[in-house]
């Protein structure tokens, strides 16, 4: 197994064993590691992964991790994952 493919299998283990146990704060780390595995697999839908990590960094609050997976994404992987670049990349054709 590929280190890409254990990432996003371990990502997977920790979402699902994150939502059983009721602890919700370190889903939007678990996604946003998943969307990057995702990404180095070259799987179209790593983009939802990354938008799922967003949105639970803001509903807990999470701002300053928010901007470093942000920066983080545009510097090492030259991906924009702000929401209005999402939402544009969605609307179109």
């Amino acid at each position: 197994m590929l280190n890409h493919e254990k990432a996003l299998c371990y990502a997977d283990l920790g979402i699902k064993t994150c939502i059983e146990a009721g602890i919700l704060d370190s889903l939007s780390l678990l996604y946003f590691r998943k969307g990057i595995a995702e990404y180095h697999l070259k799987r179209e839908n790593y983009k939802d992964s990354l938008i799922k990590a967003m949105h639970l960094f803001e509903i807990f609050g999470q701002e300053k991790l928010k901007k470093m997976a942000i920066g983080n994404c545009k510097k090492f992987y030259n991906i924009d994952i702000t929401q209005e670049s999402f939402i544009i990349e969605k609307l179109k054709p």
